[in-house]
């Protein structure tokens, strides 16, 4: 093994092969069948190879990382470095995940990498989208995914590279919020006093709250908000619930009013906690289509002569 410099000053490991023959000619082996013995030097040949080696596979992942986007969708990123002297295509690639994810009909985002030359130093970004499923997650422990790139070089000779991908954490995190939230959700209706109203006037709000899967009966905190800024809220918007486990479910009533005209498509939101413990609280909420907010199209007035006046 031998370590040649280049011009980039970067030494370059070579594994070097050499092989010597040596052999007579056939004229020789006449002379000795005849009985004449003449001292002859064999000749000789030499064949030599050289072949650069690498300290690390032709691919290497250097991240990778899974971002939940919703309730079960999931972007799963790769970022790949090509560490070939010599360049190459890539050919195919795929993806496998354990039955916690399924890739989505059209969740690879990475048509552009087809048949594109890598060389070395080079990083490939891979993207995918996928859908999570809770109800395989006992598999996800024992399987890990994978990512199987195949290069091709120039005389069409191809190479599967196998690239583990480290999602430990994203599982860990998913299996423990499936475990501790499937018995730790509020779910939670609203619904309105009716379906348009102008601008300025109240509308009323009513959540009507399943509270049947929650872990703790007493001390249940709530807190009401709406960020976007399409309305206003009134009434107590925080305080405790009072509830039971023989009901299972309770409501609440809150006063909105829209700022604005249009169609309103978001509406305000709730919140829970517990007073005594920091448990979180999972809330799955169902929210009505949309909520037709008119503006003041006419405004009546009257007038009227004083006597004073005349």
């Amino acid at each position: 093994l031998h370590e040649n410099s280049v011009e980039s000053n970067v030494l370059s490991q070579t594994l070097q092969a050499i092989v010597r023959t040596s052999y007579q000619h056939k004229l020789y082996a006449e002379v000795i069948e005849s009985g004449k013995i003449t001292e002859c030097s064999p000749m000789s040949a030499i064949l030599q190879a050289s072949v650069t080696t690498l300290e690390r596979p032709a691919l290497t992942l250097s991240h990778s990382h899974a971002q939940i986007l919703n309730e079960d969708l999931v972007i799963v990123s790769a970022t790949v470095n090509c560490n070939t002297p010599v360049p190459f295509s890539l050919k195919e690639w795929n993806i496998t995940f354990p039955q916690l994810l399924h890739l989505e009909n059209e969740g690879d985002f990475n048509d552009g990498l087809f048949d594109r030359s890598v060389i070395e130093g080079e990083e490939l970004f891979f993207g995918f989208k996928c859908r999570l499923d809770i109800s395989k997650e006992s598999s996800a422990k024992d399987e890990k995914p994978l990512l199987n790139i195949v290069l091709q070089d120039d005389f069409g000779k191809t190479f599967l590279q196998v690239l583990p991908l480290d999602l430990r954490a994203f599982y860990h995190k998913v299996i423990k919020e499936s475990s501790r939230g499937s018995s730790n959700v509020a779910t939670t209706n609203l619904s309105l006093s009716s379906q348009e109203g102008l601008v300025g006037l109240p509308v009323t709000f009513k959540f009507t709250i399943d509270c049947s899967h929650l872990t703790e009966t007493s001390g249940l905190l709530y807190n009401l908000s709406c960020n976007d800024g399409n309305w206003i809220l009134g009434g107590k918007v925080r305080g405790a619930l009072a509830w039971s486990k023989v009901e299972g479910s309770c409501s609440l009533e809150f006063v909105g009013i829209p700022t604005r005209s249009g169609t309103i498509k978001t509406f305000p939101s709730v919140h829970f906690k517990y007073a005594s413990s920091s448990s979180d609280i999972k809330v799955t909420s169902k929210y009505p289509a949309s909520f037709l907010s008119l503006a003041h199209r006419s405004i009546e007035t009257s007038a009227y002569l004083s006597l004073n006046e005349i």
